[in-house]
């Protein structure tokens, strides 16, 4: 899978990234999570802050950023999220449950 991100290829259709995810036991969501490299793309990991400010995700405040948790089924994921992050035993573990988060 890294070498199917690394080489920036995408799925020609849905059926073939459904069939992917499928092979790889994978939500199908992880197939379309942005390569994030802050060495050679910088400006990605500030357009995908954007695109959440966009969305009413984030909001800055005089203390810093504040991540909006008034959507009850965005509060809940990031609750759900949080708590595997600092429950699961390990690394493999966790990257297991984010990989087939939704699937």
């Amino acid at each position: 899978m890294q070498t199917y991100a690394f080489l920036n290829m995408k799925p020609a259709s849905e059926n073939r990234a459904q069939n992917l995810s499928h092979q790889l036991d994978v939500a199908m969501h992880t197939l379309e999570a942005p390569d994030i490299d802050l060495q050679q793309k910088p400006l990605e990991a500030m357009h995908i802050l954007f695109a959440l400010e966009d969305a009413g995700l984030i909001h800055f405040t005089d203390s810093g950023i504040f991540i909006a948790t008034a959507d009850k089924r965005f509060r809940k994921r990031l609750l759900e999220w949080e708590k595997m992050h600092t429950e699961l035993p390990n690394a493999e573990s966790y990257d297991n449950w984010r990989y087939r988060y939704e699937k």
